[in-house]
């Protein structure tokens, strides 16, 4: 497996929370 540098983590870490956030956002408000 190969070795991430911590900017690549932090920022695949960051995409998968905004992923999450949107996919929470539209489950709570469908509407919007």
């Amino acid at each position: 497996m190969l070795a991430l540098n911590d900017a690549e983590l932090a920022r695949r870490l960051r995409a998968f929370r905004s992923k999450q956030a949107d996919a929470i956002k539209a489950t709570v408000l469908p509407g919007l």
